[in-house]
């Protein structure tokens, strides 16, 4: 089935060298966020928080770097989707910043040991 975008959609397909439920882990487990979630130098993800089900909340405090200076600013939102280990869809707000509320979707699909999203 063709993924319908809009305007405004940004789709990227990746393929990744582990399990659908491995990869749904990463993404879904504050412990895991705060090890993976980041780019040395840039950003660090300090704290975690998921509350894995349609309606509960997630955000995650991070510090990053901007023009020398060093930031520490929040990122949340809402979980809509929760069907593990092969959707997610969560609302993306940065704190103090004046973009709309951004909707993120992972489609999960694995073969022979590899997921696409």
């Amino acid at each position: 089935m063709p993924i319908m975008v809009q305007e405004d959609t940004i789709v990227q397909e990746v393929v990744i060298h582990a399990t659908a439920e491995r990869i749904f882990r990463a993404l879904t487990r504050p412990q895991e966020l705060l090890q993976w979630w980041g780019a040395e130098g840039k950003f660090q993800v300090l704290e975690a928080e998921c509350d894995l089900q349609p309606g509960g909340k997630w955000r995650m405090r991070v510090a990053g770097r901007c023009a020398m200076e060093s930031a520490v600013s929040m990122v949340y939102g809402e979980y809509r989707d929760v069907k593990p280990p092969r959707l997610l869809t969560y609302t993306w707000i940065r704190e103090n910043e004046n973009w709309p509320e951004t909707m993120v979707r992972w489609d999960l699909k694995e073969a022979n040991g590899c997921t696409n999203r």
